[in-house]
């Protein structure tokens, strides 16, 4: 019988950002060498070539051994139907777990199809910066501009079918130059919840991608969230783990003031654009769990 790996403690994450960071170092560097070939041919018959292969392969196994497989399975939500607790595996040591080199939210639209609760169709996360500059990341993951959604959001149309809801919760994150691990990004999760009679899958109201699975990317965005309390439709999480659903009252909502907002974009060394606004801006009510509007946006 295997072992269930070990969880990733500070000390044991790190090490893995050092080696994985030897080999990510490399890889550019070879790659800066196969660029200098005058041709196709002999790019592609490079002896560089070979060994930039073999490092891809070896990072995706040390990944997958030391840290996909053991990254911490971290409370996002209830079930609003079922009260299943919600887990999902999260890396909260460092930003490095929502760059784009290895963005493990991106599993999160899948996990509606997976063992987590038969309710759940989908979870998104956006994270706020706290006002610091993210210039922990080491040089190695430095090569590209990526985008993040700065405050916790909505997807509308997940929440004008009936009988669905969604749950809002704060996880903390690290940074790679803290001596220990101390809170300094939060990240917010968004999970989607859909009852066994709720017509969101209808062909009226569904918005999927070519995947099959629920929509996040490209959709209308509603930043005012007490509205969608007062209406039944979004709750927090508060207590000691595992965390209580609360939904009320509606006043004590935590997180309907989140700044800034829209969405940013974080360059070399760190570099933070100003935030800028959503183009896809949802108009429509906020409505009760037993109402439903038809799909009058798309993709």
């Amino acid at each position: 019988m295997s072992e269930t790996p070990q969880t990733l403690t500070w000390a044991a994450y790190r090490e893995f950002m050092y080696r994985v960071g030897l080999r990510s170092r490399e890889y550019r560097r070879l790659h800066a060498i196969v660029a200098a070939y005058p041709t196709p041919e002999q790019r592609m018959n490079s002896p560089e070539s070979a060994w930039i292969r073999t490092l891809a392969e070896e990072i995706k196994a040390l990944k997958a051994a030391e840290y996909t497989a053991r990254l911490p399975a971290v409370q996002v939500a209830r079930c609003p139907y079922c009260d299943a607790v919600i887990r999902l595996p999260f890396d909260p040591f460092s930003l490095f777990g929502v760059h784009p080199l290895n963005d493990t939210t991106r599993s999160y639209a899948t996990r509606g199809r997976q063992a987590v609760c038969k309710h759940m169709v989908t979870a998104t996360v956006a994270v706020s910066l706290n006002g610091l500059r993210p210039d922990d990341l080491p040089t190695w993951m430095d090569h590209a501009d990526w985008t993040l959604r700065a405050a916790p959001h909505l997807v509308p149309w997940l929440l004008t079918a009936r009988h669905t809801r969604a749950v809002i919760h704060a996880v903390p994150i690290g940074r790679l130059d803290d001596p220990e691990f101390i809170p300094r990004y939060t990240a917010y999760f968004t999970v989607y919840f859909a009852a066994e009679d709720s017509n969101i899958q209808d062909d009226a109201l569904w918005v999927g991608t070519e995947f099959g699975w629920a929509a996040t990317e490209g959709v209308q965005i509603d930043e005012e969230l007490s509205r969608w309390v007062a209406a039944g439709r979004l709750s927090w999480l508060e207590g000691p783990e595992p965390y209580r659903l609360v939904n009320s009252p509606a006043e004590a909502f935590p997180y309907g003031a989140v700044t800034p907002r829209g969405w940013y974009r974080i360059g070399p060394g760190g570099l933070v654009s100003d935030p800028k606004p959503f183009h896809l801006v949802y108009r429509g009510p906020a409505l009760a769990h037993d109402d439903s509007l038809p799909r009058s946006f798309e993709l």
